[in-house]
């Protein structure tokens, strides 16, 4: 794929692609790393499912901003594990869903971290951005892979309503135990987390200017200074510059190198200008395996078509395609004086285990987008005699160009929506060692944006070995499909074939296996559970699937979701409902229903059981203020169905109930915080209506505190 004209391919070379053992992608946005009895663990967001219009400005909402709106489409967060940093291997994949509303949580920067006091291990995470339940999050969990307790809002008695806490952030811990966040994006803050890790006790300003530091930003500390690190404001661009600031104590004072003492504000050290055409995503600090420390930096690379971004400078977004980026990590150094040493950007990096081990570095794999209506893929290999085939599985994806003119913040209007699918099949032609032919023809539903196997079975065993030809081709014309391209399998021979002629890549190969089992159709081990909320909120649905007989990730699985049999489309009209989750925002009373799910791929498919959503029609509004010494909540609940409902508010310090409000009628209740200045409060409001004979209950909670405002 032709990249945008600010990148120079001869400067640092393409982009690669990271994969797991079983060559399903490692997703690469929002990662990181952590290190747990003996054990390195990754977690990252995959955007794998679709849906990635994310240049500046763009929500992560259920609806993104796109004229017209489309499905913000999420997998989930997805938990990979090593030994060597090197070799990862699939744990865990899950979707965050609040247990009251059904809503659904995009785990934006998860970052996990374990308390001695509790003996727990929390996740922290954003929601999204823009979104009108954003913040901060955590679960916890008595593992490093979970399962995770549902989502909660953190503990944040400095400003009940985390306007505090602004959007990007990272965790460090220092030699005392102590552990700080850093946040960005307006200013650089730094907050102290409680012993237990679910909260902050403390803020301050770090004075960094933000002009130089103000996106992915990451805190560490190593050799007795913290250090904040980030990249300039960013929309996941070409690339961005890289700089920090260093301080004795997170309270203060900052400097930097590059600080000048007369003014105001810090300004950060430059270490690149240009982050080798990516953009900092946090940072990892690791055992070195000598009883000291080493960070680590990860990078984010986009691929970024040159009409995505068409100018020569490096701060555009271009098609941001989050499912299709690489990530590379950058080991620091220091100076004698604790500077960061500016970075020397190598195709390779050495770092320390904390275990030495003996491992190989995996083969390196690049995206091949040439499977279109013009241009097919043939791949031939050698079969060895005693390895019979029962199943072929390569990893492919797929994706349809972005067509939005610039970035959202410049023109909305041409901000456009990507055609979800590629809009035909996948076909799969194999010929085997006997001559004989057999075809497959791929959902495109069931094929992934990042690189991910697809099971091709055969109907019953292949023995004896020889030389197998698979060729991929579709009749698409909205976009195309790819496979991850590495060194030559043995006896390999990788083509390109357009208008029946071939092209022959001798050195080359694209990633596949064979199996002597053939793949299962998908089970569904979490079905999606119904749910009751109030008019306005954002609930959604969430199933678990799997088709591996050992617990790995198995092939790719696809999805499509349907209200009352019907498949549910997207304000853009687009067939949008192709993930494991389902995203609805500020719903009415016409969403209301039945919700099914059909879970696929080319060995079988199989539909979830039902799940209602129930929504009732009641406002919920309320109010603080500070009468005679006394905090007093007042709450108004206004029942704008056709047939009564009950109300029942609950708060630590009383509770009241209303066992019938009519319709059209509104009730309020005052509760009395007995004590002044209160900071943090949290009401819950329930609302049962009795629907078809049995009561269904919708809970709302309600913070209160400098604001009032309803989750």
């Amino acid at each position: 794929m032709p990249t945008s004209p600010a990148v120079k391919a001869s400067r640092y070379g393409p982009v690669n692609l990271g994969l797991d053992a079983e060559g399903n992608s490692l997703p690469v946005v929002e990662g990181t790393i952590a290190y747990f009895d003996g054990t390195y663990f990754r977690y990252a967001t995959d955007f794998g499912c679709g849906s990635f219009d994310y240049a500046p400005g763009a929500s992560s909402t259920p609806t993104l901003l796109t004229k017209p709106a489309s499905f913000y489409r999420t997998c989930g967060t997805v938990i990979h594990r090593s030994d060597d940093l090197m070799n990862w291997t699939f744990v865990n994949r899950f979707s965050t869903q609040d247990p009251y509303t059904g809503r659904v949580y995009i785990n934006k920067k998860p970052r996990v971290v374990y308390s001695a006091k509790t003996k727990l291990y929390t996740m922290w995470f954003g929601n999204g951005q823009g979104s009108i339940y954003s913040g901060k999050r955590i679960m916890q969990s008595t593992t490093p892979i979970g399962p995770w307790s549902a989502p909660r809002r953190i503990d944040n008695q400095l400003d009940p309503t985390d306007a505090n806490l602004l959007r990007d952030f990272d965790l460090a811990e220092g030699p005392n135990g102590e552990t700080w966040m850093a946040v960005s994006h307006g200013e650089i803050r730094l907050f102290r987390l409680n012993d237990e890790l679910t909260g902050v006790v403390e803020q301050v300003s770090s004075g960094v200017d933000t002009r130089t530091i103000n996106g992915g930003i990451g805190m560490h500390y190593e050799n007795g200074w913290w250090y904040v690190t980030g990249s300039t404001n960013c929309g996941n661009c070409v690339g961005a510059k890289f700089s920090y600031a260093m301080a004795r104590n997170p309270r203060g004072p900052w400097t930097s190198p590059s600080d000048n003492p007369t003014t105001p504000l810090v300004e950060a050290a430059l270490l690149s200008e240009d982050s080798g055409y990516a953009q900092s995503n946090g940072s990892a600090t690791l055992p070195d395996g000598r009883g000291g420390t080493r960070t680590l930096i990860p990078f984010k690379h986009y691929i970024s078509s040159a009409t995505g971004a068409p100018g020569n400078g490096l701060s555009q977004p271009g098609d941001a395609n989050l499912a299709l980026g690489g990530q590379w990590w950058y080991p620091l150094a220091y100076d004698d004086e604790g500077r960061i040493l500016p970075m020397q950007i190598t195709p390779s990096s050495e770092f320390p285990l904390a275990t030495p081990v003996r491992a190989k570095a995996p083969p390196v794999y690049q995206a091949d987008m040439s499977v279109s209506s013009v241009s097919s893929i043939v791949q031939k290999w050698v079969q060895p005699k005693d390895q019979p085939v029962a199943s072929i599985r390569p990893t492919v994806f797929q994706r349809t160009p972005d067509i939005s003119t610039v970035g959202l913040l410049r023109n909305p209007d041409t901000f456009a929506p990507q055609d979800p699918t590629v809009n035909a099949p996948l076909l799969a032609t194999l010929t085997l060692p006997d001559g004989s032919v057999r075809q497959w023809t791929l959902d495109p539903r069931a094929i992934s944006w990042a690189p991910s196997q697809v099971a091709l079975n055969l109907e019953r065993a292949f023995a004896g070995g020889g030389e197998f030809i698979l060729t991929l081709s579709t009749n698409a014309t909205n976009g195309s499909y790819g496979v991850a391209v590495g060194p030559a399998l043995p006896g390999g021979v990788y083509q390109h074939v357009v208008s029946g002629t071939a092209k022959t890549f001798p050195n080359a190969s694209m990633f596949l296996r064979t199996s002597v089992v053939p793949a299962q159709a998908p089970k569904i081990v979490n079905q999606p559970k119904s749910v009751a909320v109030l008019v306005g909120a954002e609930p959604g649905f969430v199933v678990g699937a799997s088709n591996s007989r050992s617990g790995s990730e198995g092939v790719y699985i696809g999805y499509q979701w349907k209200r009352n049999g019907e498949i549910i489309l997207a304000p853009d009209g687009m067939n949008e409902s192709t993930a494991p989750t389902l995203r609805l925002d500020r719903v009415t009373k016409a969403a209301a229903g039945t919700y099914t799910v059909d879970v696929f791929n080319t060995a079988g498919s199989v539909r979830s059981e039902p799940a209602q959503l129930h929504i009732l029609d009641v406002a919920i509004s309320g109010s603080l203020a500070a009468v005679d010494g006394q905090d007093r909540v007042t709450f108004t609940v206004t029942n704008r169905e056709a047939s009564p409902i009950s109300v029942l508010v609950s708060t630590e310090w009383g509770s009241k109930a209303f066992k019938s409000v009519a319709p059209g009628e509104t009730v309020s209740t005052r509760l009395d915080t007995n004590n002044s200045g209160i900071v943090l409060g949290e009401a819950t409001v329930s609302v049962t209506q009795v629907i078809d004979r049995k009561e269904v209950t919708a809970t709302q909670l309600v913070h209160f505190g400098k604001a009032i405002f309803n989750e």
